[in-house]
């Protein structure tokens, strides 16, 4: 089976590329990455992703802030050049993942290609790559993930293209800022920058020295979370981020601490859910005697490449590789802290790419003359990884009870239970189902008290449900625990507001645009409040504001206009009207509130100009009619006026009778 799997390795040839047989692989990758994501089924993420998109509220971090620039701009993009209908959302954020992973795919092997010539090593370190949690990613998971993962991939494929002298140090870097600006759990990236420093100039340190310069490192970086956590600088990011690092875990809602035996197994269990190649190490335990250290092999391949079977010491890849696995672990380790002993899978995916390509160098070193075996050994490792996610999530059900365990197992932290009973109420409220989305609401407060995301969530699904009484409640917890919560108070604003307690509307929109001066929505509300209550000089001023932070809201600006009207200031109404007018030029019923207001002036001939224009687009119009026809009595044009009296008539309109007495006292009235 082995001989048959594996081409001989007096066989090999380098790939040449050819267009067809590409375009081949690239059609049966993303059919392949689209029926998997058929047959899985994600919870929770996918809808709050898509609901964040399509809010269009790009939040205050800047990765979520670059993430949703892209996805949008993609999608503003194609619904540019689809001619056939709306492009969803959903559908755009499945194609970006199954584009990243299409070209993550094609990265991973210029990587392996990198390391070896030999195609059966090659095969190996891509197998391996594949085996990772990473590419359940691009099963077209609606998350934020997919490009992150990409990211990573072209960082270590350019880290290790400059470690064999064919770019320059600007390429990892660029990569690394690129995932960066993606996710800021790609910090754990930037020691590997460093390596890749010391290793340009020239040196290797032996074993003992880098893990010695590892450890001291590691040790450093826990005695400054260790400071901080205890001198209480910033207690809002170093307890709420990180897992405290000895006791008093029950403080941040965790059921243990970094340095224990709880956070080591959830560790090595995430380890092995994401990396699970890296079992095949335990076999190097097991492997008699030593390998003769051998150099390199010399043979150069067409793309320069050599292979680096055997050095003295540690080689500069493997170097690079260990660092930015060790980080990331070392990151793991103290951050996620709200999910504790339920970790996300798919933020430590990415951890996964250096550890399982350093993995399948170690096993190359040791087993240089079993690769056959190695490669057999990975294939099968992927598809039983493969299969088993997809099994775990391969419907509503699977993942439903994937979740009810998290509810009802009270080893996992406060944090993950309260986790769980929020997504499902998420769930159950996107399909209608309000009573049971209410119940995991309040479930997922009694399960967390402390956090009060959750109190939020609660409230907020509460005022849609229309349960007024249980949003106020709720909204009124989270501002106790957090009185600068601006979206809080916003929406309980919103809710005084529709309920008409325009008191209590004001006062809580008044410390909104206190917290947060560009606040929008403040602003407009207030203005509406204002107007509600005769406060028309205020209200003008809230409207201007708004108007300055949303200077092409139309609805908004003829408001203002007829407000503006209202108070007899026809200059800032017809300044206001023809800034709607060139943001909508066609807009007949902004026209027509232009002539009249010029008419009011007596400015008759500015009026006619106006009216015939918005005749000219729609001339089935009784109103515009009927003022033309009162424009040309002023103007002593009673022929005229009279004529335009029948076209109003005939279209249906109701012409003014204090207009018709006024034309019949001047001329008869014609037959029509």
């Amino acid at each position: 089976m082995v001989s048959k799997a594996v081409r001989p390795e007096k066989r090999e040839t380098t790939l040449r590329g050819r267009a067809i047989p590409v375009l081949l692989a690239i059609v049966s990758v993303a059919l392949i990455f689209w029926l998997f994501r058929q047959k899985t089924h994600f919870l929770g993420d996918g809808y709050l992703w898509i609901k964040f998109l399509e809010s269009g509220d790009f939040s205050r971090y800047w990765d979520l802030t670059a993430l949703c620039l892209i996805y949008n701009g993609i999608h503003r993009f194609l619904n540019i050049i689809y001619p056939f209908g709306d492009v969803g959302m959903p559908v755009v954020a499945t194609g970006i993942s199954i584009s990243s992973g299409l070209i993550f795919l094609i990265f991973a092997w210029k990587s392996a290609r990198v390391l070896f010539t030999s195609i059966n090593k090659t095969l190996f370190i891509f197998l391996a790559v594949l085996s990772s949690g990473s590419i359940m990613l691009f099963f077209g998971y609606i998350e934020a993930y997919p490009p992150v993962a990409l990211a990573a991939m072209i960082y270590i494929y350019y880290g290790l293209l400059f470690l064999r002298g064919r770019t320059s140090l600007l390429a990892p870097a660029a990569a690394l800022l690129l995932a960066l600006l993606l996710h800021p759990s790609m910090a754990a990236l930037f020691p590997g920058l460093l390596i890749l420093c010391y290793l340009n100039r020239g040196k290797r340190p032996g074993w003992r020295r880098y893990f010695l310069v590892l450890t001291t490192s590691a040790a450093g970086c826990f005695i400054l979370l260790y400071i901080f956590q205890q001198s209480g600088i910033f207690p809002g990011f170093f307890n709420e981020s990180f897992l405290p690092l000895f006791d008093g875990s029950h403080l941040n809602r965790v059921p243990y601490p970094v340095l224990s035996k709880g956070s080591a197994a959830d560790l090595l269990g995430e380890i092995l859910l994401v990396c699970p190649v890296v079992v095949l190490v335990s076999a190097v335990f097991f492997r008699k005697g030593k390998m003769e250290e051998k150099g390199r092999s010399g043979r150069k391949g067409k793309s320069g490449a050599e292979d680096r079977s055997g050095t003295d010491g540690p080689s500069a890849e493997i170097l690079f590789l260990l660092t930015v696995s060790v980080f990331f672990v070392l990151e793991f380790m103290v951050t996620n802290k709200l999910i504790g002993a339920s970790r996300d899978w798919d933020i430590f995916a990415s951890m996964a790419l250096p550890m399982s390509m350093m993995t399948a160098l170690l096993l190359l070193h040791y087993f240089r003359d079993r690769v056959a075996e190695l490669i057999v050994f990975t294939f099968f490792i992927m598809i039983l990884h493969t299969a088993t996610w997809i099994g775990i999530n391969a419907s509503e059900e699977a993942s439903l009870d994937r979740f009810s365990d998290l509810i009802e197992n009270y080893s996992w932290s406060d944090y993950a239970r309260g986790y769980a009973n929020d997504e499902l109420a998420t769930f159950y409220l996107d399909r209608g189902d309000e009573s049971r989305a209410l119940d995991f609401s309040r479930k997922s407060i009694k399960a967390d008290p402390g956090n009060i995301r959750y109190l939020y969530n609660a409230a907020t699904r509460h005022m849609i449900c229309n349960r007024h009484d249980e949003t106020i409640r709720l909204y009124r917890r989270v501002l106790e625990k957090n009185p600068d919560y601006l979206e809080a108070r916003l929406n309980l604003g919103t809710l005084f507001f529709n309920l008409d307690r325009l008191d209590e509307a004001g006062s809580e929109f008044l410390d909104a645009i206190r917290l947060d001066s560009t606040s929008a929505i403040g602003h407009e509300k207030l203005a509406h409040i204002c107007l509600r209550k005769g406060i028309f000089g205020r209200a003008v001023g809230h409207f201007e504001k708004y108007l300055s932070i949303e200077p092409e809201d139309v609805d908004v600006r003829f408001e203002l206009a007829m407000l503006l009207d209202r108070l007899d200031d026809s200059d800032g109404a017809l300044r206001q009207l023809n800034r709607v007018l060139q943001l909508r030029r066609d807009d007949v019923s902004v026209m027509n509130n232009i002539g009249v207001i010029h008419c009011k002036r007596r400015e008759y001939s500015d009026a006619v100009l106006i009216f015939d224009k918005a005749l000219q687009l729609n001339p089935d119009q009784p109103s515009i009619h009927g003022n033309l026809a009162r424009v040309h009595y002023l103007e002593g044009y009673y022929e005229m006026a009279w004529e335009h009296v029948f076209k109003a008539e005939r279209l249906g309109g109701v012409v003014p009778p204090d207009l018709l007495s006024s034309l019949e006292a001047v001329m008869d009235r014609p037959a029509n």
